[in-house]
């Protein structure tokens, strides 16, 4: 969803100069443009409440892995534009070294966040429901109200991009476990399906309204239809497959992969780009989901290669620290 939303909005719009959803391609290709925007927009919403309904419990061994996830990618990125005819500098070369302080907001407000878990977690617990409630929607009022309506700058909440908005999505993933799916259980079966198209038709029609900041993470719009497509899953069978298991444990590497990594990033919005002026909107869909995919591939191996190559360092901090 995010390399899908990066690709159809953010890379055209900053980087390729393509400043309306028509392109000057007409009404359909706006059209689809909303549409797919508004079906991926959930992206980040769902990794976050998928981590707030299974709960985080922050330990020395999620810390060192989720730094070794960033050192790999970017030292290894790093280097990879160096050997490709990159300038290489030292200063350069640390700052990837450092990789909690390298710029990136969705990894420095999660990792924030498994910080932060423990006494939200401990706070849930002493609610009642009815207090958590009222808690909740008291947070994502004051969300929408002060930052998407009157785009305030003392809440901190910097149009979505920020620990403060993922602290509202986690406690909505919590509030759905504890209270949450029992109440849409009670729901005739076809309506939660009902709701989430409904939910996906506003996002539309609000990205044809000016900037208001509508459709940003903490938006009750974007957490609404996240809650309902994660909910349709939690109803589907439970079963443990293998491959999507052994997938998931990789999946942060595909953002930090395309966004992070300067060659990938550099392949990705060039490409992009490319397909989106010179081919037909249609068929620019199907070869992006193609480039989509491998690069999808390409970062999940990767981040196998990463946790072989450290394994023995996991293998030592869990014996050595048990917590």
């Amino acid at each position: 969803m995010i390399l899908i939303l990066h690709c159809n909005g953010w890379l055209l719009h900053d980087y390729g100069g393509i400043d309306t959803w028509e392109a000057n391609r007409g009404f359909l290709v706006g059209l689809a443009r909303r549409t797919i925007q508004s079906l991926c927009v959930i992206g980040v919403d769902c990794f976050v409440l998928i981590s707030g309904y299974y709960s985080i419990k922050p330990k020395l061994k999620s810390l060192i892995n989720l730094f070794t996830l960033l050192f790999f990618f970017y030292v290894g990125g790093y280097l990879l534009s160096y050997a490709l005819g990159g300038e290489f500098t030292w200063k350069h070369f640390a700052k990837s070294c450092l990789a909690f302080s390298r710029p990136n907001w969705f990894i420095q407000s999660y990792l924030f966040l498994m910080l932060l878990a423990p006494m939200i977690n401990a706070f849930v617990e002493k609610c009642s429901e009815q207090q958590m409630t009222l808690y909740t929607l008291m947070y994502m009022g004051c969300a929408f109200y002060f930052d998407c309506l009157r785009d305030s700058e003392h809440f901190y909440f910097n149009g979505g991009y920020s620990v403060t908005s993922l602290m509202l999505i986690y406690l909505v993933g919590r509030y759905l476990k504890l209270y949450g799916v029992d109440k849409l259980n009670r729901l005739p079966s076809y309506l939660p399906l009902l709701f989430y198209v409904l939910s996906v038709i506003v996002l539309i029609l609000l990205y044809y309204l000016p900037d208001w900041g509508l459709i940003r993470y903490h938006s009750p719009f974007v957490i609404v239809s996240s809650v309902l497509l994660f909910y349709l899953f939690i109803r589907l069978p439970k079963f443990n497959n293998k491959v999507i298991n052994w997938i998931g444990v990789s999946a942060l590497s595909v953002f930090i992969c395309h966004t992070c990594t300067d060659t990938m990033f550099e392949f990705l919005c060039t490409t992009n780009i490319k397909l989106f002026t010179n081919q037909t909107f249609g068929l620019y869909c199907f070869e992006m989901l193609g480039v989509n995919l491998c690069i999808f591939a390409v970062s999940i191996l990767l981040d196998k290669l990463r946790l072989l190559l450290f394994k023995p360092l996991f293998y030592w901090t869990s014996k050595l620290y048990k917590i």
